[in-house]
């Protein structure tokens, strides 16, 4: 079966309206946001597509061949989106080598399990083991079911892919 990106945007509506109707994107696109706001966003969503294309990567390893095309193309257009965001920092005077806010180390957190394990969490072990813990240092998250809106890693990736245009 193949999954097109009506089917996702279809399928995990919910999901999508959230990801794509915000204060802070209406803000953007009535331009009312602050220069301060506006400077957070471009240097966390830089962290963020630096951890992204790093997933990426790693998910190119493991592809069957008829996905290598898109993954290959997710790729070049996430270097010309770095880029652009380290031209717009320079321009600003910013900084892109500041820690990451809890929502963006949240994403990254997850992306990195995504990787390791495509299943939409990880249990936890039981007895004198440890839990796994993410570059956060925190434990990750009880185990839940997964559910009808649980995202697969190739679904937010396709989900990044069509936000991005």
């Amino acid at each position: 079966m193949t999954l097109t990106c009506e089917d996702l945007v279809s399928i995990h509506a919910e999901a999508w309206h959230r990801a794509t109707v915000h204060p802070f994107l209406a803000g953007c696109q009535q331009g009312t946001i602050t220069t301060g706001q506006f400077n957070t966003w471009l240097v966390q969503d830089y962290l963020f597509v630096k951890d992204f294309t790093r997933m990426v990567g790693k998910v190119l390893g493991s592809a069957p061949d008829h996905h290598l095309d898109l993954l290959l193309e997710g790729l070049t257009a996430l270097r010309d989106e770095l880029r652009w965001f380290q031209a717009k920092a320079q321009e600003r005077g910013l900084t892109l080598d500041v820690p990451r806010q809890a929502t963006c180390a949240h994403y990254s957190d997850l992306m990195a399990v995504l990787v390791l394990d495509p299943t939409p969490c990880r249990p936890r072990p039981s007895g004198p083991l440890r839990p796994p813990i993410t570059r956060a240092g925190r434990p990750l998250a009880p185990c839940r079911p997964p559910t009808q809106s649980a995202l697969t890693a190739g679904e937010i990736l396709a989900l990044r892919i069509m936000s991005t245009g």
